[in-house]
Order: C-alpha cells, then sequence, then structure tokens
C-alpha cells in the first residue's frame, strides 16, 4: 500500500476495506496508523484516525473540519503544541460562520479543506485519513459528491484509507462521481488454519502454555465452533479469552459464554434497527437457510416493495448479505454475520426454533470430537447412589461428549440410577429429567430383572448372579429370574455354579480382570449378549484396564459381532496384546476391515481378507466382509452372493451376514424372490437385532411393490430407533435404502416422510443430502445453512457412491415399474 502512496503532489490511490463487522477492519485501521507513525514512514506520512462512526457529519465542511480536528490531535501529540492551538482557532473560526442549512455548504466547505490542506502543508507530510464506516459518510454527504471527488482527486489531495461493511452501493454504479476512485480490499472469514494459529499466537503473546496446549490438543472444538461462528475474527478473540480464563471442555458451554459476551454488542445493534428491519432480520434469523424476497415477504406478511427497499438499507449496513441460490435466478438474502444469526435463534427464538440448532450441535460434536471429557465420564459411570442434582449433572457430562464407548457408560448408568431412585420414591423431578418413557428398552429390561432378582434371591445373590459372566453369557440370568420363590437348595446351587465358573475364569484371567468385568455386568453396562454397543464400550474400557481385561473380553465377544465394532476400538485392544496377535487370523481380519472401511485401500483389504480366511476358515467374518467390499465397493456381485453363502455356511446364524444379502439379491442381483426367502430368515430369527435395518429391510420391500402407506410406516418405526441421528453401525444400511429408493424415483415422497414427523430437523443433514440427491445437483447444497453442508455432503456422496454400484439390469427393471427417476446434472461442486 506504501507504493501507492507518494509523498509528491500527486493524484493519491485511495482504499476501502471491505468486510463485515467483526472481521477486522477497525484493527486493521489501527494498524496501518501505527505503521505510518513508525519508521521509515513517519517522516514523509501524517495518519489521521477518527471515530469508528461519525455522527457529526451532516455536511462536507463537517467532514474537513473533522480532519482539521484529528490533525490538531496528531501535532499535540508530536509535540507541537502551538501548531494544535492554531488549528483549534481556525476550526472555532470556520465554525461560527457555518450556514444552517447542509444545501449552503460549498463555501464553508472550501474553506474547511484549504484550511486543513494549508495546515498539513506546514508539516511538510502527506496525511493519510484512515476513516471507518465510509458508508455513512456518503449517505450524509450524498448531494456533495462531486465536491467530494474534486478533492480526493486533487495533485495535493490526502489519500483516504477507508472501511466499510460491504461495498457502498454508489461505487458500483457508472455515474457515481467516486466510481472506480478505490483500491478495493476484500477481508474474508478465518479459515479454520488462520483461526487456530490466531490462538496460539495470543496463547503465546500472553505467555499461556495451557492455552496453547488446549488448542493444539482440541482441534475438533475448534472445527465446530469455526462451522458456527463462521470464521469471524472478533468471536475467535473472544473464544480466545474463554479459553484464558477456564478451558471449557464442550462446544456447547463454549457457545454459552461466547453469547453472553456478545449480547450487549447484539441487542443494541438490532435495537437500532427500525421497526420494519427488525421484522425482516428476525425472521431471516428463524428462517436460518437463505431466502428469496418472495419467500421473505410471504413470512414476514410485508409488502414486497417494502421488503425490497429495507433489504437495500440491510446491505448498506452490513447487516445481511446477498448470496447465490440454486435452481433460480432471484438472489437469496441472508444474515451476514452467522454468529449474529446464532446469538438471535438462542437467545429470543422459541424451542421449537432453536431445535434444529440443538441437533446440529450434537451432529457436529459427533463428526469432530470424540472422547471429550472421556476421563470424568468414566468417574461418574462407576457412582452410585446420585441425587436428582447428580442426575442433572451427569445427564449434561453425557451430552457434552461426542459418540464413545465412555457417554455410552454414563448414558447407561444415568438411567439405571435414574430408575432406581424413581422406584424408590417415584420423584417427578427424576421422571421429567429423563424422560423415562423414552428410556431404552434395553436399560428397562436389566432394571426389571434387577429388581426380580433382588425380591427372588435377596440383594447379595442378585449381585453374584447378575456379576456372572457364565450366567450372563448362557443367558441364564432371566430364567433364574423367573424362578418364583426358589428354595433355599435351589439359590445355594445357583451361587456354587456361579462361584466354580468365577473360579476358573481367576486361573485363566486373574482376580483383578475377572472383578473388573463382573462390576460391569452388575452395573448394567453390558447387559446384553448379543448388543454391539456394550460389547464396544466394554472393550474400549478394557483397554484402559489392562492387557488381562482385553484378553476376557475378546476371548467371550461373540464372533458375529466383531464386524459391528469400530475398528479403532479393536486396534486399540490388539495393540495392548502380544504383538505376534497381528499375525492371527483375527489380526488379518481386523487390518482388513481397516482397510476395506475407514482406508478406503480396496486390493489391500481384499487381500488381507484371504490371508484370514487362510489362517481360520471356520471364521465367517472374512467371507462377511468380502462380501461387503465386492458388494457397495468393487461391483463384483456373484462374488459377493459366493462371499455370503460361504459365511452362513459357517454361521447361519449371523444376522449381519442375512441383513446384508437381503441388500445384495433384491437391490444389486435384481432377484426379489431369493432376497424374501433370505429376509424371512431374519424374520423368523433375528427380529430383534438391527431392528433399524429390519424396518428398513420391510420398507424397501413394500416401496418395491409401490405400497408407499405400508413403507412409510415401516420407515417411521425405523427412524424412532435413531431419533438425534444415524448411528454408526447401521449408517451405510441408511446409506443404501437412500439409494434404492432414489432409484426408485421416490426421493421427494421419502422427504415427506422425514419430514412429517421433524426428522428433517432431527437427521439434517441426511435430509439435505436426499433433497439434493433428488434435484440431481450437488450444488443444490449451495441453499442450506454452510454449518449443515460439510456434512450433508459427505453424505451425499456416501449415497452417491452406492447409486452408482445399482446393477444396470436392476435400473431397468426399476424404470418399467416407477415413475422414474428425476433428471440429474453434472454435480458442479
Amino acid at each position: 500500500m506504501s507504493e501507492d502512496c507518494p509523498v509528491v503532489p500527486v493524484i493519491p490511490q485511495h482504499h476501502l476495506l471491505v468486510g463485515q463487522r467483526g472481521m477486522g477492519k477497525s484493527t486493521l485501521l489501527l494498524r496501518l496508523a501505527a505503521a505510518f507513525r513508525s519508521p521509515p514512514l513517519r517522516d514523509r506520512f501524517i495518519p489521521l484516525s477518527f471515530a469508528e462512526e461519525q455522527y457529526t457529519i451532516d455536511r462536507l465542511s463537517q467532514f474537513w473540519l473533522n480532519c482539521l480536528d484529528s490533525l490538531a490531535d496528531s501535532c499535540e501529540r508530536d509535540g507541537s503544541e502551538v501548531q494544535a492551538r492554531t488549528i483549534d482557532q481556525i476550526v472555532s473560526d470556520i465554525t461560527a460562520g457555518q450556514p444552517s442549512s447542509p444545501r449552503d455548504d460549498a463555501a464553508a466547505s472550501r474553506a474547511a479543506l484549504d484550511a486543513f490542506l494549508d495546515a498539513v502543508r506546514l508539516t511538510g507530510r502527506r496525511p493519510v485519513l484512515l476513516i471507518d464506516n465510509l458508508q455513512l459518510i456518503f449517505e450524509r454527504t450524498a448531494e456533495q459528491q462531486r465536491e467530494f471527488r474534486a478533492a480526493l482527486t486533487a495533485p495535493a489531495a490526502p489519500i483516504l484509507v477507508a472501511a466499510a461493511p460491504q461495498l457502498p452501493l454508489q461505487m458500483n454504479e457508472y455515474g457515481f462521481p467516486l466510481y472506480d476512485h478505490f483500491k478495493i480490499h476484500q477481508l474474508g472469514a478465518l479459515s479454520l488454519q488462520d483461526m487456530q494459529r490466531l490462538l496460539l499466537r495470543l496463547a503465546d503473546r500472553t505467555d499461556k502454555p495451557a492455552i496453547r496446549r488446549h488448542v493444539q490438543d482440541h482441534p475438533g472444538r475448534i472445527q465446530a465452533l469455526h462451522q458456527l461462528t463462521g470464521g469471524n475474527p472478533r468471536t475467535t478473540v473472544l473464544l480466545f479469552h474463554l479459553y484464558a480464563e477456564d478451558c471449557s471442555p464442550s462446544v456447547a458451554e463454549d457457545l454459552e459464554k461466547l453469547l453472553d459476551d456478545v449480547t450487549a454488542l447484539y441487542k443494541g445493534r438490532f435495537e437500532e434497527l427500525s421497526d420494519q428491519q427488525q421484522v425482516i432480520v428476525s425472521r431471516l434469523a428463524e428462517h436460518w437457510d437463505p431466502t428469496d424476497s418472495r419467500t421473505l415477504a410471504a413470512i414476514t406478511r410485508l409488502e414486497p416493495g417494502q421488503i425490497s427497499s429495507q433489504l437495500d438499507r440491510l446491505l448498506k449496513a452490513g447487516v445481511v448479505e446477498e448470496v447465490e441460490l440454486f435452481g433460480t435466478k432471484r438472489s437469496g438474502y441472508q444474515l451476514a454475520e452467522r454468529f449474529f444469526n446464532i446469538w438471535f435463534l438462542m437467545r429470543h427464538a422459541s424451542r421449537r426454533l432453536r431445535q434444529p440448532l440443538r441437533f446440529l450441535t450434537k451432529f457436529l460434536e459427533t463428526l469432530y470430537e470424540t472422547g471429550e471429557r472421556e476421563n470424568f465420564a468414566r468417574m461418574w459411570s462407576n457412582s452410585r447412589g446420585l441425587s436428582s442434582g447428580s442426575l442433572l449433572f451427569s445427564r449434561a457430562l453425557a451430552d457434552s461428549i461426542s459418540a464413545s464407548p465412555a457417554r455410552g457408560d454414563l448414558i447407561r448408568n444415568t438411567e439405571l440410577e435414574a430408575l432406581l431412585r424413581h422406584r424408590e420414591n417415584a420423584s417427578r423431578r427424576v421422571e421429567e429429567l429423563l424422560e423415562l418413557d423414552k428410556v431404552t428398552p434395553a436399560v428397562l429390561e436389566f432394571a426389571e430383572l434387577h429388581r426380580r432378582l433382588t425380591e427372588e434371591y435377596g440383594a447379595a445373590a442378585c449381585r453374584q448372579i447378575l456379576g456372572s459372566l457364565r450366567q450372563f453369557v448362557r443367558r441364564r440370568r432371566g430364567q433364574l429370574a423367573a424362578v418364583h420363590r426358589p428354595s433355599a437348595e435351589q439359590i445355594e446351587a445357583v451361587l456354587q455354579e456361579v462361584s466354580a465358573a468365577e473360579r476358573g475364569l481367576v486361573v485363566e484371567f486373574g482376580q483383578r480382570a475377572v472383578e473388573w468385568l463382573s462390576e460391569r455386568l452388575v452395573r448394567g453396562q453390558l447387559c446384553q449378549r448379543d448388543s454391539a454397543d456394550d460389547w464396544e464400550r466394554t472393550m474400549a474400557a478394557a483397554v484402559s484396564e489392562g492387557e488381562s481385561a482385553v484378553r476376557l473380553v475378546v476371548d467371550h465377544l461373540p464372533d458375529r459381532l466383531v464386524g459391528q465394532i469400530q475398528p479403532q476400538f479393536l486396534e486399540q485392544a490388539a495393540s495392548v496384546l502380544a504383538a505376534d496377535q497381528a499375525q492371527t487370523a483375527i489380526g488379518w481380519y481386523n487390518s482388513a476391515w481397516r482397510l476395506h472401511v475407514k482406508l478406503h485401500r480396496y486390493a489391500e483389504a481384499e487381500s488381507a481378507y484371504r490371508r484370514s480366511i487362510k489362517l481360520d476358515g471356520a471364521c465367517p467374518m472374512p467371507w462377511n466382509g468380502l462380501g461387503n467390499l465386492y458388494c457397495d465397493f468393487l461391483g463384483r456381485f456373484p462374488e459377493a452372493a459366493e462371499a455370503y453363502s460361504r459365511a452362513l455356511s459357517l454361521d447361519a446364524k449371523n444376522a449381519c451376514v442375512w441383513y446384508n444379502l437381503v441388500f445384495l439379491q433384491r437391490d444389486f442381483l435384481g432377484d426379489p424372490a431369493a432376497a424374501r426367502q433370505s429376509f424371512a430368515v431374519i424374520e423368523s430369527e433375528f427380529s430383534a437385532e438391527s431392528v433399524d435395518t429390519r424396518e428398513l429391510h420391510r420398507g424397501l420391500f413394500a416401496a418395491y411393490e409401490q405400497n408407499l402407506g405400508l413403507a412409510a410406516g415401516h420407515f417411521d418405526a425405523a427412524l424412532d430407533l435413531v431419533p438425534s441421528g444415524l448411528p454408526y453401525t447401521t449408517a451405510d444400511d441408511w446409506c443404501r435404502t437412500a439409494a434404492v429408493l432414489l432409484e426408485l424415483g421416490h426421493g421427494e415422497w421419502f422427504q415427506q416422510v422425514l419430514q412429517r414427523r421433524g426428522h428433517n430437523h432431527s437427521l439434517r443433514p441426511f435430509f439435505e443430502a436426499i433433497r439434493a440427491q433428488t434435484i440431481g445437483e450437488r450444488a443444490a447444497l449451495l441453499n442450506v445453512a454452510p454449518e449443515v453442508r460439510p456434512a450433508a455432503g459427505w453424505l451425499y456422496d456416501q449415497i452417491e457412491q452406492r447409486r452408482q454400484r445399482l446393477q444396470n439390469v436392476h435400473r431397468r427393471q426399476v424404470s418399467s415399474q416407477s415413475r422414474g427417476r428425476p433428471g440429474r446434472g453434472r454435480s458442479k461442486s
């Protein structure tokens, strides 16, 4: 910029910084002032700063008088008090003779400008005017713009470096006197890396190494907050102060504190708007997504002409910004500062309107942050006798943690403790806190099992029975609870069997490991033998407990559940065990799973599956893994069928394989009769396993038969099982289902199914991905709030990948019996 600022009397280049509020315009002007006051520029230039909003300006002469005042301040700061007093007297003389109306301001303006230039000339330096909110000056001197241009384009004119929240509309008009007289510098939002770098720099400058470590150790929190704040530098600085005062352990708490800090600023800004502008801003905030003026007129019930004029004013003020919309030539509008939108929703919107934001915050926490506050959660997961206040804290702690084994343990313990408390005193507060009608069936069943065993066998015997791994694995706990008034001899026999089995486990795995797993069984953390979630959380806890606990859990983990556990937990468990385990069948299978699902290294995954099969031909899971690999990613459908068949020949009770086989037969091989036969096995044998996937299959069979009413009922049942996010264990089944429905031409209908019961909010990214797929353009996600877009885009790609694998023969079959697939253009993003 200094190259554009010559000292010699030539026409200068003026500059305009454009950026939304909070993007650092005022700070940058202060930084420029500091640079111009430092060597080598201070001998050539004299920077003049002004108030952020110059409300006193109502005519051009007042602008030049303000320049004289700023020059006097500069002289006084430099020690030239005599010159400062002389300038003050000049201002007083001009002001005394100033006309009362801005329309008669020409002479006074000329006098003030000449006085300013004469005073500057005595300093021997060229003035640089650093002016914030230039749009206010343009608006207040609109009738004097030609005079303003003449003053700024004279050879000895001052250099103007100004800032505005948006490019003043006049500067886009060819007839505007100052058209094309400014070099524009757009200040954009901070990138994720810039945001993290700024926080780290602030930590170093304030000598807070703990803050630096916290920022580095929790990138997910920075990523989630970047999504919500839009990379606003002002909010980033506020975030640093939160870290400095209290390194808040959750995105939600960080957000709440930020909202408190900006309330005074945003409330004052909102109240400065006119009544109509407040209505428009409120509706835009509540709508959240970009919207056009026609829709805005409908939801505000204002006339289109009123909407147009007020939008113009809000654009000029930088409150609203204009954006591109997909599928229309109309411009879209949204609040320019996304954090202001969030503040409004969290502080002023109804509970119904805040709900989508809550769902989104939870989704982002799950997507970007795993394991937050897990050590604290583990401690509370082992707490007993929780008071109402402790239950409330425990629930809040669970809600602040991303999906993880520790979070699952904490929720399970909180639910069981709340049920116990409710059973003892029927506390209404506990019932309202936990929403007991929404507790999972598994927890209710375990609580009832605990009650019955206590009544029939006594508290001490109940604890021994519940803690027995043998009784759990053999599904005998429920059978024992069903015995009414067992005799003392019966109880003694049961306890002797329990003790004998425990002694055998202690010999093999050690006392500590056996007691640790027994405690998890007693507390209900492992309460369902066929629950992959229970076993996954137990395996994750075993890794922290030690090698013996890992061996104990791995040895008793049902084989058919291994493929449903996230690979990082299997990998962690494998690392605890002996090094040579990497060469066993399960070691090769774990490697194959990671290569297949996480790394997408398909050739290497296939090879690893084959090595596992070679080492252990009796294990069905490598065959199942091969079937999934061939079906979903390599398009080798006959080989996939063979792999599933081999897996079922080894374990016909493997529900996972049966579910996968139904997808393959019906959707990829185009053999609905075979798929029906396979699904009949699921219906008769596995009705309680992967219930959401079972309902998805039922719905798809009905959709193929054009029985959309029946299909909707099954999809509703599946959706009820995933109220606030797609579970990672069956997320691929949901993507498969969406792909098939889209191929059947039922994309719009499926959107209606989701909308009918509010799942367009609770599963917002999934809903938006389906809507964009129905349109046939990934670019349709441009119409979605930027905070939702990344997750929706990921799901869009997952569904698209599965659509591309649907066999051509199946597509031809579908087209003959359905209304056809919507046209699909090429993706633009």
